[in-house]
């Protein structure tokens, strides 16, 4: 995953994992004029690693990716004494081996059809959590 500090060059970038529902969990820190990251519990080297292209590009890579993974991961840095957050990476992780989701589709009710509306609603089943629907 890529954060692009933009024109602020001289802050490290921080990585937060946060899963729907939950709260923000620290991944780790790290400034191109490190010698070494910084992780927050729970998270460790070799699996969470971070790199940078220049003094404002920067890059979470997650090693041996499992379905626990599975989060929207935001980059966030400091620009002065303002906190920046990006607008996040959302990381879905399945088994080769899941089913397809079950769908079902329920029509609209006679009087809705009689004003001229109709609302279907699908019901997914058996889906992969965190999945996008469209």
């Amino acid at each position: 995953m890529d954060c692009n500090l933009g024109t602020v060059t001289g802050s490290a970038a921080r990585w937060y994992k946060q899963v729907p529902g939950g709260v923000p969990q620290f991944v780790l820190v790290w400034y191109h004029g490190w010698s070494s990251v910084t992780y927050g519990s729970g998270f460790s080297s070799p699996r969470f690693t971070s790199t940078h292209q220049s003094t404002s590009d920067y890059r979470l890579m997650i090693n041996n990716v499992e379905e626990g993974d599975s989060a929207v991961y935001y980059c966030q840095t400091w620009d002065g004494n303002t906190v920046v957050f990006g607008l996040g990476t959302k990381l879905i992780v399945t088994s080769s081996s899941l089913p397809p989701p079950v769908l079902t589709v329920f029509p609209p009710s006679r009087a809705e059809l009689q004003s001229n509306k109709a609302t279907l609603v699908c019901l997914s089943r058996l889906s992969a959590p965190f999945a996008e629907v469209s």
